[in-house]
């Protein structure tokens, strides 16, 4: 078996410094977890033996807090119960994965970990949303960690689309129209508020978001299933 030897990928002051460590097993995955602590950064993606460590760009945080703070909006305006789980280390190694996503969510099953302060994905269920979003790397071992975790919906977002992806039954992702966790919304529109220019100040941006909430959402789950 070959070992990769740590690379920086994207020098460029507006990528994602990624760093990727090959072959590293288990026991070296966890060390980088302790060594790591308590700190956001990096974020590590752990499958098959080998660890993507990435410390995210401006870019990609301008992206991840506007979905984490959209999400939280529609949720609260709707009286919606949820529990954001924000950057958790979720891992099994029984499945050979681990990973923080951007923001995850207990929506469906949030009366399952209210309160806990330990979430064991032994015998607790996976989130039920994760979101990950993707600025100069791609989500291709991400989305196949979320898959062996068992969430039941990953929302991978860049700069000019936001895709819905739902686990089957037969344990893969599908693409959707529409969130499983919010039935109500629709990728594009959710990719809409997130691209919005940042020419007013966010305080604006979450404050419009919250209007939209109270004056369309509100009235599009009031009307009765089928229109009229």
């Amino acid at each position: 078996m070959v070992t990769r030897v740590p690379t920086w990928r994207g020098p460029a002051t507006d990528d994602d410094q990624c760093v990727e460590l090959g072959d590293i097993g288990w026991k070296g995955y966890s060390l980088i977890l302790r060594l790591r602590g308590d700190r956001p950064s990096p974020r590590i993606i752990y499958l098959d033996g080998s660890a993507l460590l990435m410390s995210p760009s401006l870019p990609h945080e301008h992206l991840k807090e506007r979905l984490g703070r959209f999400v939280s909006e529609v949720a609260t305006g709707l009286r919606l119960p949820f529990r954001p789980v924000g950057q958790t280390t979720f891992r099994r190694r029984a499945r050979r994965g681990g990973l923080e996503s951007d923001h995850a969510y207990y929506i469906q099953n949030e009366a399952l970990v209210r309160g806990k302060d330990r979430i064991d994905l032994r015998i607790d269920p996976a989130p039920d949303l994760a979101i990950e979003v993707v600025h100069t790397h791609d989500a291709t071992a991400a989305l196949e960690v979320y898959r062996r975790l068992r969430v039941a919906e990953v929302w991978i977002c860049d700069r000019t689309e936001l895709q819905i992806l739902l686990r089957q039954k037969n344990g893969r992702y599908a693409r959707s129209k529409a969130s499983a966790a919010f039935p109500f919304l629709a990728a594009g529109e959710v990719l809409d508020w997130v691209q919005q220019p940042q020419d007013v100040s966010e305080m604006e941006w979450q404050n419009e978001v919250r209007d939209w909430v109270r004056d369309v959402l509100t009235l599009r789950l009031q009307k009765p299933q089928g229109g009229g």
